[in-house]
């Protein structure tokens, strides 16, 4: 998983990143933690809050379109 967040954050036009860990509280680190420092947008622990995701999900589509707008305005 974190290789993959290493490879998109290199692309120029990427999907917003969402990470979804399990095993932080088995291996003793904070796993959703380390992937936003990889370049995920957002991170959740498993089990997963459907809900939550759902509303991060539509946080992170609406300002990556809003920055589209404010960019396209600009040039």
């Amino acid at each position: 998983g974190y290789q993959v967040i290493l490879r998109l954050k290199e692309q120029a036009s990427r999907p917003p990143l969402i990470a979804v860990t399990g095993g932080s509280l088995r291996l003793r680190m904070e796993l959703p933690g380390m992937a936003r420092l990889l370049g995920a947008e957002a991170a959740f622990e498993k089990p997963v809050d459907l809900k939550a995701l759902l509303a991060e999900a539509g946080r992170l589509i609406a300002a990556r379109k809003a920055a589209g707008q404010e960019a396209g305005a600009a040039g």
